[in-house]
C-alpha cells in the first residue's frame, strides 16, 4: 500500500500520503474508536522501561536503533506504520493484505545506510505535530515538564500499547518500546516527567565531522526539495525538519560566545548549532541521560555495546554484540575546507571533550 524506502512514490501512494496528512484530526478520531474496540487488550499492557533515543541528526542514531532492536525484546515504529501512524491497529488490519516484500535499498540521505519496509524508524513526530502545532512555527520551540497535557499523555501511552500489541512480543515476553526521534532532543525533561524509568540514550560525534556531515545533508536535501516538491511536503508531514527548503532548526537557548551564523549554506551556522545544542543538553544533568560516545564506539564497539546494554538493562545482549562488529568509524571531515571560525570551533572541541567525559561507554 505504500512505497519501499528507497523507491519512487506511485501516484497512489502519494494520495495515501496526502489523505493520511490533510486528516490528521480524523486519524485521532480513528486511534480513539481503536481504545474502545480493544481496550481490555491494551489495558493488560504495561508501558514499562521505554528508550528514547535522541540527539542532533547525523550523530549515528539511526545505526544506534538498529542496534538495540537487535535485541527481541524492543518494538518501534517501522516504514509500514506510514501513511496512517496514528492509528496503527486500524491501519495494519487494512494493508495486511497488500504488504509487500522488498530487499533493503540506500536511503534518501546517501549515506550508505540501507532500510526496508521492516526497518525501524521514528515516526512518533507525527504525535507530537497533532498535539503541539504551535511548537512548530518558523522554528521548533522547546517542551519544559511545565508542558503536561493529559489529552496528549494517554493518547501517547495508548498509541505505545498499540504497537506493543501489534509485535506480539516472544515467547510472552512483552516488548519494550524504543524511539529513535532527533527532536526528542527538545523535549528531554517532559519525557522524563511522563516515563520516570525510561532510558534516553543521547549519541554525539566529533563537531567538526557532525557539522559536516549536517552541512552536507542540508545541501543535499535542497537540491531534492527543488526538484521534487512532495519530497519537501512528506518531510515535513511527518515532522522531519531537519534539513532542506523545509528546515526549522530547534530553538535552542544561545550559548555565547557563539558568532553570528544564521546561513544554513555555510559550516559555521551548524557549528554553533552543535553547540548550542549540546551546552543545552548537558545542562540538562539531572535527567538522568547517557550519553553515546559514536567515535569511541565506532572504534572500540565491543564495551561500548556492553555498556549501552548496562544501561538499558538488556540481559541477553549476544545478538547486539554480534551486530557491533559491523561498525565502523564514520566520514572525517577537514575544518580547514569548512572553514569554521576558530573561536567557534576552540568553544565546540571544549564541548566535545566535557561530552567524552560524561558518555557511558
Amino acid at each position: 500500500m505504500t512505497r519501499a524506502p528507497g523507491e519512487a512514490y506511485s501516484p497512489l501512494d502519494r494520495f495515501l500520503h496526502k489523505l493520511a496528512f490533510s486528516g490528521i484530526e480524523v486519524q485521532k478520531s480513528l486511534a480513539d474508536i481503536e481504545d474502545r474496540m480493544h481496550g481490555a487488550r491494551l489495558g493488560a499492557i504495561d508501558v514499562s522501561r521505554p528508550v528514547f533515543i535522541a540527539s542532533l541528526p547525523r550523530a549515528g542514531t539511526t545505526l544506534l536503533l538498529e542496534l538495540v532492536t537487535k535485541s527481541s525484546v524492543f518494538v518501534s515504529h517501522t516504514y509500514r506504520s506510514m501513511p496512517f501512524v496514528l492509528c496503527p491497529i486500524l491501519w495494519d488490519s487494512i494493508s495486511r493484505g497488500f504488504h509487500r516484500t522488498s530487499s533493503a535499498k540506500e536511503r534518501a540521505h546517501g549515506d550508505g545506510m540501507s532500510v526496508g519496509f521492516d526497518s525501524p524508524e521514528a515516526f512518533e513526530e507525527v504525535l507530537w505535530k497533532a498535539f503541539w502545532p504551535q511548537k512548530y512555527d518558523g522554528g521548533i520551540s522547546l517542551w519544559s515538564a511545565e508542558d503536561r497535557n493529559e489529552e496528549f499523555e494517554d493518547f501517547f501511552r495508548s498509541h505505545l500499547k498499540k504497537l506493543i500489541v501489534l509485535s506480539g512480543g516472544t515467547g510472552g515476553i512483552q516488548p519494550r518500546y524504543v524511539s529513535k526521534n532527533n527532536a526528542n532532543i527538545a523535549r528531554l525533561p517532559l519525557l522524563r516527567c511522563l516515563f520516570p524509568d525510561a532510558s534516553i540514550l543521547v549519541p554525539f560525534r566529533d563537531p567538526v565531522d557532525q557539522a559536516g556531515s549536517l552541512l552536507r545533508q542540508h545541501t543535499r536535501f535542497v537540491e531534492i526539495h527543488r526538484e521534487d516538491a512532495f519530497a519537501r511536503w512528506y518531510m515535513e508531514a511527518i515532522g522531519h525538519y531537519e534539513f532542506g527548503e523545509g528546515l526549522r532548526p530547534i530553538r535552542f537557548p544561545q550559548m555565547p560566545p557563539a558568532i553570528p551564523a544564521t546561513n544554513p549554506m555555510r559550516g559555521d551556522f551548524w557549528l554553533a548549532y552543535w553547540i548550542n545544542a549540546f551546552s543545552h543538553v548537558i545542562g540538562l544533568s539531572n535527567q538522568g541521560i547517557g550519553f553515546v560516545d559514536f567515535d569511541r564506539m565506532c572504534a572500540d564497539p565491543l564495551p561500548a555495546v556492553e555498556g549501552i546494554a548496562r544501561t538499558l538493562q538488556i540481559e541477553d545482549a549476544a545478538l547486539l554484540k554480534a551486530a557491533a562488529v559491523a561498525l565502523h568509524p564514520s566520514v572525517r571531515y577537514d575544518p580547514a575546507e569548512l572553514g569554521f571560525d576558530p573561536g567557534l570551533l576552540a568553544q565546540a572541541r571544549a564541548l566535545y571533550g566535557e561530552l567524552r567525559a560524561r558518555a557511558i561507554n
